[in-house]
């Protein structure tokens, strides 16, 4: 573009925009002098000594004249500035249609095997197969007209909404065909496509509803297609109160077809075969071509905003003022790498973000007890980490000056893993002495007894060993594990109680609750296995139940859009004339 063409073409867009520096230069330069922390000085300041005592205003120095070329610059830019024009062509809408399907009770007719619903729902599904662009909506429609599903590009959305539509979802019966079409004409409206065509899946148009048809379609000017889902020869309506007089329903293919050209659409009869189907599809992608051509050829030209050119001249003075920024940021880095020793790991630093305690879970988690034992500040959490590393002794020690019933079972149950039965038994007397129903301490207490018992029974070098031999068979069922071994670490038992920190000893942490890597696994007692039997049993007969009693539910897919449609019509849809609609 010439020069003399560009300056004359030149203009701003948003011009307000270049009000902002102005208005900012006025706002500093009339702020009242009382507002600044000098001007109350200088009324008891010398006037020869102020200069050199009272600092002085900002922007007196001339540093504040970046900020304000970078305001004008900025204020330029949002103008948006423009000079050239540049075509934009139009983007082609494409093709919209909204189906409407007529869920009176007269499409329950069977004069279409097995009645006209079906097969009109399943002429639909086949015109869903072969619309490959564009988009649909499903609106369904009796005494009043309801959305089913907007306008969409997923077939598949409308096609698993089919099989559910039937009369019954209907809040009241007729056949208002006008009200559908006006329900779609709004979807297409708010969707954007003033152009979309309207297909009216019927088996009728009532003579009353003719001129309403017409008059709605020359004013819109959307076109209307019909699907006519019935016979001449007609058909009883079914579904009409006990007495009622059997009433005929026939299609007048005359009038359908007068509704059709009217409406600069087409009126098609269900066939047996693909026929209609083809036939509809073939105007609309004749009227889709023709649209999207017209669209096509259009062309709009718009003034591009060559503002944001006007940001590249910020670049120099970035860099200039981003130079010394750039230093003390490279400098800092250096110092820093040079001070941080090589052999620096993140797990020795773990104490600037994480508590004592927590590090000390997170060590036993990874399976070392010894790093857990030294980190943790709760003796509790210590003792089982000890235990844990094959320390009872330890774990003992940091237990005693406990007296709450899980730090007495934890303690009585690592006694009778040293095998210190008569301590470990007088400590689980006191947990029960605190908690009668602790299940652990209760059989634990119960082991240990019946094993001291049958030691005194005993005798005989053979009941001696034996008898050295029984305390660890049983102190495993009572502590989860054998006597701990010189090569061998000690873990609690599954029921073992472990400290948490700030809460009761009576709970087993998560992931803990089994030993690993011991000599001998755990035995369940024998006594709870039939409990165990029973509690499964219980819990599937209540599954069985629950199943039986869902198979129970009525199987109604269609109640969410019933109610749906119910709503909407109590929410303001009022049925006008309503003395006119008839029952199907």
């Amino acid at each position: 573009m010439e020069a003399n063409g560009m300056w004359a073409d030149f203009h701003f867009q948003r011009p307000l925009w270049l009000l902002l520096p102005l208005c900012a230069w006025l706002l500093i330069r009339f702020i009242p002098r009382a507002v600044q922390p000098s001007s109350v000085w200088r009324s008891q300041v010398d006037a020869s000594l102020a200069p050199w005592v009272l600092a002085r205003v900002s922007g007196a120095d001339g540093r504040t004249w970046p900020g304000y070329l970078l305001l004008i610059l900025l204020a330029v830019v949002c103008a948006g500035p423009a000079w050239e024009q540049l075509p934009r062509p139009q983007v082609a809408s494409g093709h919209a249609l909204v189906i409407a399907l007529d869920l009176s009770r007269s499409m329950l007719a069977e004069d279409l095997r097995p009645n006209r619903l079906t097969r009109a729902r399943f002429k639909l599904e086949g015109l869903f197969e072969g619309r490959r662009d564009g988009q649909t909506a499903l609106v369904v429609f009796a005494a009043n007209a309801f959305l089913v599903t907007p306008l969409t590009s997923d077939l598949d959305t409308l096609r698993l909404q089919l099989p559910v539509l039937e009369p019954d979802l209907m809040p009241a019966q007729g056949s208002r065909a006008d009200r559908a079409y006006t329900r779609a004409v709004e979807l297409l409206r708010d969707g954007g496509f003033p152009d979309g065509e309207v297909l009216l899946v019927t088996d009728g148009i009532e003579p009353r509803q003719r001129d309403r048809l017409v008059s709605l379609c020359a004013r819109h000017g959307n076109r209307l297609s019909i699907l006519a889902a019935a016979t001449a020869a007609g058909a009883p309506v079914p579904g009409l109160r006990p007495g009622a007089e059997v009433v005929m329903s026939r299609l007048d293919s005359t009038l359908t077809q007068e509704v059709a050209r009217s409406c600069g659409g087409e009126a098609v009869e269900l066939q047996p075969d693909d026929r209609d189907i083809r036939q509809l599809e073939a105007g609309f992608r004749v009227r889709a071509a023709g649209t999207a051509t017209r669209d096509a050829g259009l062309e709009a030209l718009e003034w591009m905003d060559r503002g944001p050119l006007l940001l590249l001249c910020l670049l120099p003075w970035l860099a200039w003022r981003a130079r010394l920024y750039a230093s003390n940021v490279l400098l800092l880095g250096v110092v820093l790498t040079a001070a941080t020793p090589n052999s620096a790991r993140a797990s020795d630093l773990w104490w600037l973000w994480q508590h004592p305690d927590e590090y000390g879970r997170e060590r036993l988690e990874a399976g070392d007890p010894t790093g857990a034992a030294a980190a943790f500040r709760d003796p509790r959490w210590s003792a089982f980490a000890k235990a844990q590393a094959g320390d009872p002794e330890g774990a003992v020690t940091l237990l005693s000056p406990f007296e709450d019933a899980g730090s007495l079972y934890n303690r009585g149950t690592t006694l009778a893993r040293l095998g210190r039965y008569e301590e470990a038994l007088a400590n689980l007397e006191a947990a029960l002495t605190r908690e009668p129903n602790h299940a652990d301490a209760q059989f634990n207490h119960r082991l240990i007894k019946e094993f001291l018992a049958s030691k005194q029974q005993g005798s005989g070098e053979q009941g001696e060993q034996d008898g050295e031999t029984s305390p660890q068979q049983k102190d495993n069922d009572a502590g989860g594990e054998n006597q701990p071994q010189p090569d061998e670490q000690p873990t609690p038992k599954a029921g073992q109680s472990e400290p948490k920190p700030g809460k009761p000893d009576d709970e087993v942490p998560p992931g803990q609750g089994e030993p690993d890597n011991q000599a001998t696994e755990e035995r369940e007692p024998p006594g709870q296995s039939p409990e165990a039997a029973q509690a499964e049993n219980e819990m599937r007969e209540d599954a069985q139940a629950t199943e039986q009693w869902l198979a129970r539910i009525p199987d109604d897919p269609g109640g969410l859009l019933r109610n749906k449609f119910l709503q909407q019509q109590q929410r303001g849809v009022e049925l006008e004339d309503h003395a006119e609609e008839s029952p199907w």
